[in-house]
């Protein structure tokens, strides 16, 4: 299974993108995260989780997370 999520702060103006894939690179989840700059996508990251949880409670800390500049460290 595959799936695409858009994380959009309209307040600080952070938009996001994440491919989610079961059981991909030895990730029982496994997220490609894209910081949305208009119509440009820049590449920003990956990182496996266990738990569709951990999924879901790091998107949730991505969306208040403001880089500040493309390709920041990410929240691990």
């Amino acid at each position: 299974m595959k799936f695409y999520i858009q994380i959009n702060n309209f307040s600080k103006n952070v938009f996001w993108e994440i491919e989610i894939t079961e059981n991909y690179e030895g990730d029982k989840w496994h997220a490609e995260i894209m910081e949305i700059d208009g119509s440009d996508y820049h590449y920003s990251g990956s990182k496996g989780f266990d738990t569709e949880k951990q999924v879901f409670d790091y998107m949730r800390e991505l969306e208040n997370f403001v880089p500040t500049e493309h390709f920041a460290k990410l929240p691990s």
